[in-house]
C-alpha cells in the first residue's frame, strides 16, 4: 500500500496542463527519512497526486530541484511552474543528472553540435573551435532564465538541416546549410529575453555597429554573424548578445567562411 501526496497550485485560470500533453514530469518525493523517489504524478484540475511504490508515506515534494531537470508542469496558459521544494533539507553531496540526447551537424566547411538543452555547445570551422566551454552562461548559446540558462529541451527535427528548440515560451530554430546558418528565436512571452552566444576567448571579433555585423575570426577560419545587437568581453571570451522584444522574432544569419 502506498500513500500519496496532493499539491495545490494557485494557477490565474484554476488549471493545470503540461507543455508537451504528457503526464508531469520533474516531480520527487520523501518520507521522514528525506531519502527522495520520482513519483508518478496525475493532474487534477488545479491539483497534482504524487504517490511512489518507494516511498509509502510521502511528506515532502520537490519539483525540478535538479541541474538538468526534465520537468514539464504548466498552466493552461502554457506558462511554466518554477522549480520548488517543501523541505529544508541540506544539498546532497553527490547527485545523479541526466544527459540528454544531444545533435551532431556535419557540413563540409563546418560541424555543430546542439545539446539535449538546446544550446550550441560547440561550433568548428576549419578544424578551430569557435563556442566557448565555460560553465553556465558563459558556454554556448544560452536564453538566461531564472536559474540560469533556459531549459530548452523540447528538441525536435523538423527537416533536413532544421532542428527546433524549446519550452512554453521560448523557441529557438536553427536552420543549417552548406556555408551559412540561420538561428531564428521566437519569444511568445510578455517580457522581453537575451540570447547569448559565447565565444572561445580565442577567437577575435570586429564589429560593425550601423549593419548590426560581427566578423569572428581564429587563425584563418573565419565566421560572419549578422542580427547582433550588443557584444561584450568577459574572462571566458567575448559574448554577443540578441535582445528580443515580447512576442517577436529575431534571425541571427551567420555565414562560414575559411
Amino acid at each position: 500500500m502506498r500513500g500519496s501526496l496532493i499539491v495545490d497550485f494557485d494557477t490565474a485560470d484554476g488549471g493545470l496542463s503540461t507543455r508537451d500533453n504528457e503526464s508531469p514530469r520533474g516531480f520527487a518525493i520523501a518520507g521522514a527519512d528525506g531519502k527522495y523517489a520520482y513519483a508518478e504524478a496525475t493532474i487534477k484540475g488545479k491539483y497534482v497526486i504524487l504517490n511512489s511504490d518507494s516511498v509509502p508515506r510521502p511528506e515532502t515534494v520537490r519539483y525540478a530541484w535538479t541541474g538538468v531537470p526534465d520537468s514539464n508542469l504548466t498552466d493552461r496558459s502554457r506558462l511554466p511552474a518554477a522549480p520548488f521544494r517543501t523541505d529544508v533539507l541540506s544539498p546532497p553531496e553527490a547527485e545523479i543528472q541526466r544527459r540528454p540526447v544531444a545533435r551532431q551537424v556535419r557540413m563540409k566547411m563546418y560541424e555543430a553540435i546542439i545539446d539535449g538543452n538546446g544550446s550550441i555547445s560547440s561550433l568548428g570551422i576549419g578544424g578551430k573551435q569557435f563556442m566557448s566551454n565555460a560553465l553556465g552562461l558563459a558556454g554556448g548559446t544560452t536564453v538566461p532564465g531564472w536559474f540560469g540558462p533556459r531549459d530548452l529541451s523540447d528538441v525536435r527535427e523538423l527537416g533536413p538541416g532544421r532542428v527546433l528548440c524549446g519550452d512554453s515560451e521560448v523557441e529557438v530554430l536553427y536552420d543549417f546549410s552548406e556555408n551559412e546558418m540561420d538561428w531564428t528565436i521566437t519569444n511568445r512571452s510578455g517580457n522581453g529575453i537575451t540570447f547569448r552566444i559565447a565565444l572561445n576567448p580565442k577567437v577575435s571579433i570586429m564589429s560593425m555597429d550601423k549593419l548590426l555585423a560581427v566578423s569572428a575570426s581564429r587563425g584563418s577560419a573565419t565566421l560572419g554573424i549578422m542580427g547582433v545587437t550588443k557584444i561584450s568581453q568577459t574572462e571566458d571570451g567575448p559574448v554577443l548578445e540578441v535582445s528580443v522584444g515580447p512576442r517577436l522574432s529575431h534571425t541571427v544569419k551567420l555565414r562560414v567562411g575559411n
